[in-house]
């Protein structure tokens, strides 16, 4: 939880200077639409960070301990007895399985492109042309 948040952190300096560089880089070229949008562009990428960070879990990071230790598991049980070791080989997948999509569903929610293109694609704006 403390790398998600650190992460987090990097992120958000980094989406500053990048809306930074993108609108000045905007403004140079006299394209006072292009700097609009790339000051919304980057809310929209702090946004998701924050959304990242609010949001931190160790889930999945459990999730996948859990597993491994039930693949260290079954990799003793298979020693001794080698058909005992299936269920606890499919509890290590369904395990992992679960922690894996639980992650891919938060991103996928926290996802600012895509409430970015929602955006443009319900409420279209006049710096969107271009």
């Amino acid at each position: 939880m403390l790398g998600q948040a650190t992460s987090g952190v990097d992120a958000s300096i980094a989406s500053a200077v990048q809306t930074r560089e993108e609108i000045s880089a905007a403004i140079g070229e006299g394209d006072v639409a292009g700097a609009v949008s790339a000051a919304e562009k980057g809310l929209f990428r702090q946004a998701g960070v924050s959304a990242d960070i609010l949001t931190a879990t160790p889930f999945a990071a459990v999730s996948d301990t859990l597993a491994d230790g039930l693949g260290a598991g079954a990799h003793v049980v298979e020693a001794v007895a080698p058909g005992a070791a299936a269920p606890l080989r499919e509890a290590e997948q369904v395990t992992r399985q679960v922690g894996e999509t639980w992650e891919a569903d938060r991103e996928s929610l926290l996802d600012p492109e895509r409430y970015y293109g929602l955006r443009r694609e319900h409420l279209p704006m006049p710096w969107d042309q271009g």
